[in-house]
C-alpha cells in the first residue's frame, strides 16, 4: 500500500532571479518587435493616405475635364498658376490658401513653407538616398502659393507645367518625396496618349486627366520647369500634325508613377531608373531592386 503525504507548508512560485530573467526576455522581444510593428503601421497609414488623396484627385480631374471639354490641362496652361490653383483647390472641402493671405511670389512661398514645416532653411522637404540618408530636396512646385484643405494636406503648384504637389499628412514627418510628398500633372488627351499609352496617333481616344509622377526623379533631373518639346510631323494622309516628344527631358517623362509607389532604390550612380533590374546595395548591404517599396523600406529607415 502506497501512502501519499501532502506537505501543506511547502510553497510553489518563482524566485526573484527567475522573474527578472523572464522580464528581461520579454523586454528584449518587445524591443525587437515593437519598432518593426510601428514602422509597418506608419507605412500602412501613409499608403492609405496616399490612396485616398489619389482617389480625391482622380475625382476632381473628372469634374474639371468635363467642365473644360475633356482637357483641363490645356485650359489650365492658358490661365495663371494662381487661377489654376484656385480652381483646383475649390474642389476640396476647406480648400484655401494656407494662413489665408498667400503672396504668390516665389520668395514668399519659401518663407511660407519654412514656417509650415518649422525648417530653418530650404523648404523642410527631403529626398532619400539609401546610401547617404536624407538629402535636401529640390522643390518642383515652387510657385502658385501654399494651400491646405480640411484633411490638413499641404498643396503647392508649378507654373510651367501646372504640376500639383501634395504633402498627404501636412507638416508631419517624414516629409520625404514619394513617401508622403507626391507630384501629379494634368495631362491633355495628346499628352496622355503620348506619355502614358505610347499612342500619340490616337489622342482622340482619350480624355484628359491628372497623372501621378515621380517627384524625386523630377527634382533630381532638374525637370521641374521643363515642358515637353513639340514636333510637327507628317501623318499618313500627308498632313502636318503637332506631337509631343517623349524623352525630351520634361517633367512628364517621369509620369506616370504607378501604384504602389516603387522604384525607391538608388543604383551605383545616383538614382535607379524605372527600367533597371538591379540597383546595387543599400548602406545595410541589402540588394535593392525596382520592386522595393517606399512605404516598407523607407519609413524611418534604419
Amino acid at each position: 500500500m502506497i501512502k501519499i503525504v501532502f506537505d501543506f507548508n511547502k510553497r510553489f512560485g518563482f524566485t526573484l532571479s527567475e522573474v527578472l530573467v523572464t522580464i528581461g526576455l520579454l523586454g528584449s522581444i518587445a524591443a525587437i518587435t515593437i519598432p518593426t510593428l510601428a514602422y509597418n503601421y506608419r507605412g500602412k497609414v501613409l499608403e492609405q493616405q496616399f490612396r485616398a488623396t489619389y482617389s480625391d484627385i482622380k475625382a476632381v480631374a473628372t469634374v474639371l475635364n468635363e467642365r473644360h471639354g475633356g482637357d483641363w490641362a490645356t485650359y489650365a496652361s492658358t490661365r495663371s498658376v494662381k487661377d489654376a490653383a484656385q480652381e483646383f483647390m475649390s474642389m476640396f472641402n476647406g480648400g484655401g490658401p494656407y494662413r489665408g493671405d498667400v503672396d504668390y511670389q516665389d520668395s514668399a512661398l519659401s518663407n511660407e513653407l519654412r514656417a509650415f514645416y518649422g525648417a530653418r532653411s530650404g523648404s523642410g522637404k527631403f529626398r532619400f538616398n539609401i546610401t547617404n540618408g536624407l538629402l535636401d530636396a529640390g522643390d518642383p512646385c515652387d510657385n502658385g502659393g501654399v494651400w491646405t484643405d480640411s484633411k490638413g494636406r499641404l498643396w503647392t503648384f508649378n507654373a510651367e507645367n501646372r504640376m500639383i504637389c501634395v504633402d498627404i499628412n501636412g507638416n508631419a514627418k517624414p516629409n520625404r518625396q514619394n513617401v508622403d510628398i507626391f507630384a501629379f500633372i494634368p495631362m491633355s488627351p495628346l499628352q496622355l496618349a503620348t506619355f502614358v499609352y505610347n499612342d500619340p496617333g490616337n489622342a482622340n481616344n482619350y480624355i484628359g486627366t491628372i497623372v501621378p509622377c515621380n517627384i524625386e526623379m523630377i527634382a533630381a533631373k532638374g525637370a521641374s520647369n521643363s515642358v515637353p518639346s513639340v514636333a510637327v510631323k507628317e501623318n499618313e494622309e500627308g498632313s502636318n500634325v503637332r506631337t509631343f516628344e517623349k524623352g525630351s527631358g520634361s517633367a512628364l517623362d517621369y509620369c506616370p508613377f504607378f501604384e504602389p509607389v516603387e522604384n525607391a532604390a538608388v543604383n551605383k550612380g545616383t538614382y535607379c531608373d524605372v527600367e533597371s533590374v538591379g540597383c546595387g546595395k543599400s548602406a545595410k548591404g541589402k540588394t535593392m531592386t525596382t520592386s522595393n517599396n517606399y512605404w516598407t523600406d523607407y519609413i524611418d529607415y534604419k
